[in-house]
């Protein structure tokens, strides 16, 4: 008799001490539960507005859309919404290949989202000249293609032409890295000569590179090897009487010049 009479108080200890821990959990989750409806729902944690800097006003719309579908697709965006301020993180990754970075800044008392945008260096524009004709811009920094450009008549930004039927497309380097570094020194040296408008033109299979001024000689350079030999040549050939009346000064032999 007392041996059945400490089992069935052990079992009903046993109860009360499972019952215990089910209110437990029960209250743990409803309180969760309501945790995430208060951040999830509440208008506290909602955002009021966004401030986009360095993009064009008119940029700024399509901008916020990729951003807020970046948001959404995130663990804590799926969880709470793109317009709750604890779902956006304080760095997105760019959704377009002309920006460098974003970085996110959050107001938490004005409950405000600033969102900087830092856009590559544009270094020019890259038009293959075919039947198709595309015209990208291009990173200053590792020559990658990096949007399509509208050609345009009269611009102020360097405009290099590439006659192919087999254009490269975005994401690809117009250059090897060496190369490219030969040709910013080109183009920016002989931009400093005075010749006014230039037209730039790329010969891929020999790799030659050409600036023809309104007024003067077609200058030839390699990107084979370093500039710094034809560009010295270039600063005393200038001053020759004659300078203007060659058609073109040829760079493309290492160590040697051309003029004709």
């Amino acid at each position: 008799m007392s041996h059945s009479y400490l089992e069935q108080s052990k079992l009903r200890r046993s109860r009360k001490r499972r019952l215990r821990f089910y209110a437990w959990v029960f209250a743990v989750l409803v309180f969760v539960f309501f945790l995430f409806y208060a951040v999830r729902e509440s208008s506290f944690f909602a955002i009021r507005s966004f401030n986009i800097t360095g993009v064009s006003r008119a940029e700024q719309s399509n901008l916020l859309t990729s951003l807020r579908t970046a948001v959404a697709q995130g663990i804590w965006g799926k969880v709470l919404g793109a317009d709750n301020y604890l779902a956006w993180p304080e760095a997105l990754p760019p959704p377009s290949s002309s920006l460098a970075s974003i970085v996110v800044t959050k107001r938490f008392f004005d409950r405000t989202v600033e969102v900087a945008v830092q856009r590559k260096n544009i270094g020019g524009m890259w038009c293959f000249v075919g039947d198709a004709s595309p015209c990208f811009w291009f990173d200053g920094e590792n020559a990658l293609l990096l949007t399509a450009a509208p050609l345009t008549e009269g611009s102020l930004v360097q405009v290099i032409q590439e006659e192919t039927t087999t254009p490269l497309t975005i994401g690809q380097p117009v250059l090897a890295t060496e190369e490219f570094s030969y040709f910013k020194e080109i183009v920016g040296s002989v931009g400093k000569f005075g010749f006014g408008k230039l037209r730039f033109s790329f010969n891929r299979p020999r790799r030659e590179f050409s600036a023809t001024p309104d007024q003067g000689p077609e200058l030839r350079f390699s990107l084979r090897f370093p500039a710094k030999m034809p560009l010295a040549a270039l600063r005393e050939l200038v001053n020759k009487p004659n300078f203007l009346s060659w058609h073109y000064i040829d760079f493309t032999v290492n160590n040697k010049v051309y003029t004709k």
